[in-house]
């Protein structure tokens, strides 16, 4: 594998909220996938700065992360609560490892 490619985890644990609905993965604009109730997701992804946006429903949440040699493979815990039109989706860091 290239030197300068780490790894992004999505880790979302079973719960009844919002159990039905995926949760959208993009990076930098692309979608990389779809993390449903109850798994996990790895993706690769080349060393920098990256934004990602995490839909679910009318719901989205945007945050900026970086993949280095420090910061290699990042793991991230994926959350839907209760919201008042759609579920509010919370993304946590958990964990860096190389």
């Amino acid at each position: 594998m290239n030197n300068n490619v780490g790894s992004i985890t999505f880790i979302r644990n079973k719960r009844v909220i919002g159990c039905i609905m995926p949760v959208d993965i993009f990076v930098d604009g692309y979608l990389l996938g779809s993390v449903p109730n109850n798994s996990q997701k790895q993706f690769f992804i080349y060393y920098g700065t990256h934004t990602l946006i995490a839909k679910s429903g009318y719901s989205q949440t945007t945050f900026q992360f970086t993949v280095n040699e420090n910061w290699k493979n990042l793991v991230f815990n994926i959350k839907l609560k209760v919201g008042a039109i759609s579920p509010i989706i919370e993304i946590n860091f958990i964990q860096s490892y190389n």
